[in-house]
């Protein structure tokens, strides 16, 4: 069933606001990774997201960096910190291992 076009105008809006970081760890790693997520009760992206971002204050590095096409935005990593700092259900498959 092909998706309608307003659908995807708000898939794209929504992907343009979006980086791409992808991570490839080791099976055991990656599973060690998920099993942590889920005893969180968060998304594994929640959850790595919140341990980076975690690391990066203990760190003393920034948590947004302005680039050239987008403006600052102060209230976006306030919304992300506390998004994250909810626990949030899995939305992942019950049937995927």
């Amino acid at each position: 069933m092909p998706v309608p076009e307003y659908r995807r105008r708000g898939n794209d809006r929504y992907n343009a606001k979006c980086d791409y970081i992808s991570v490839r760890p080791i099976k055991s790693i990656g599973a060690a990774i998920r099993a942590a997520a889920k005893a969180a009760d968060q998304s594994v992206q929640g959850y790595v997201i919140q341990a980076c971002i975690e690391r990066m204050k203990r760190e003393g590095q920034p948590l947004e960096l302005n680039t050239p096409d987008e403006p600052r935005n102060p209230d976006t990593v306030i919304r992300m910190e506390k998004a994250l700092s909810k626990p949030q259900k899995s939305k992942q498959n019950p049937g995927r291992p």
